[in-house]
């Protein structure tokens, strides 16, 4: 799976670019570094799913990332893209405008969804190693483009896709598989600067 690239990426999109490309160099096991995740919603009619509540519709919300034009790409727990990585960026972001540069801080998270067995050959749940192994990566990169802080993490489905109403949609709509082993998800809180010239 090919990564959406902007064309002289700046300011957060260009830090988020270089954050990835760290990424991928320093973790082999990433299949796909996506940069911003946006939120989604769609309807959903519970009633044709076996399930406890029986509402007519319901809307929900779910991250995608842009691929091309009009399209976008669901990045919720799925077996279509290997082990992949994507950023939800909060609002707002503080700007400083210092002489020429344009200064940026601002909070957010990176997601990583994985498969255990494509990273350990013993397969064995260990998500203190994964973690750490990601953790070495994120607070030992070389930034050009500003800095990168982890502040938090969280391996709790329901923290890890917190801004969605994922625990409701899970329920009727996702493979049950995808919430147990091999997989696993973890979430990086993080806080971010940027600068570029004006």
């Amino acid at each position: 799976m090919n990564e959406v690239t902007i064309t002289n990426p700046v300011l957060i999109d260009g830090l988020l670019y270089e954050i990835n490309d760290n990424l991928k160099k320093r973790l082999i096991w990433l299949n796909a570094a996506f940069g911003k995740a946006y939120k989604l919603q769609t309807r959903i009619n519970w009633n044709t799913f076996d399930v406890p509540h029986k509402l007519q519709e319901t809307n929900y919300t779910y991250p995608a990332v842009h691929i091309a034009g009009e399209e976008y790409m669901s990045v919720l727990p799925n077996d279509n893209i290997g082990n992949f990585s994507f950023f939800h960026i909060y609002d707002p972001q503080t700007v400083a405008t210092v002489s020429a540069m344009q200064n940026l801080s601002l909070t957010g998270a990176l997601v990583f969804w994985i498969k255990y067995d494509t990273i350990y050959e013993d397969g064995e749940l260990n998500t203190e190693v994964l973690k750490k192994e990601i953790l070495n990566a994120l607070t030992s990169m070389p930034l050009r483009k500003g800095g990168i802080k982890v502040t938090s993490v969280s391996e709790r489905l329901e923290s890890v896709y917190k801004e969605y109403n994922f625990e409701k949609y899970s329920q009727a709509t996702l493979d049950k598989k995808y919430l147990m082993f091999p997989y696993c998800g973890l979430r990086f809180e993080l806080t971010l600067k940027t600068r570029e010239l004006c």
